[in-house]
């Protein structure tokens, strides 16, 4: 968003103030009736407001595009990282990535990823608190 910002100007910010808007909405209005139902994924929810077809529609796609876009990405903006940090080849820094996510993902199942979540956006949390504590 900060690169946008720089092109576009601060109308961009409008994308993120809309976001938080938008997540007082869903908790206000729709988080209460899915809990009701007892609803946790969105594949869930199209199987019980349409019929098992339009859930499995959306699981497949959704893991298509996970696989081939995001996680695509990531690994490769990581074996960048890696390449220009410590000079491993591309390929090698997706592949030691790939595998250490895999593995501890496969170890620690959700639970490990969760943590890591949790570790990772608090140390994003604390180095913008320390960011602008220091360029003010």
């Amino acid at each position: 968003m900060a690169g946008s910002a720089v092109d576009f100007g601060l109308a961009i910010a409008s994308y993120e103030w809309m976001a938080a808007v938008t997540l007082i909405i869903v908790a206000r209005w729709f988080l209460p009736k899915l809990l009701a139902g007892r609803i946790t994924t969105m594949p869930e929810y199209l199987e019980k407001r349409f019929d098992n077809r339009s859930r499995t529609w959306l699981a497949v796609y959704m893991l298509l595009a996970y696989v081939f876009v995001a996680l695509a990405t990531v690994l490769y903006s990581g074996g960048l990282a890696l390449q220009a940090i410590f000079d491993i080849p591309l390929v090698w820094g997706i592949t030691i990535l790939a595998v250490f996510a895999g593995a501890y993902t496969a170890y620690g199942g959700l639970k490990a990823v969760v943590w890591s979540d949790l570790i990772q956006g608090s140390m994003l949390i604390l180095g913008g608190a320390l960011t602008t504590v220091l360029a003010l």
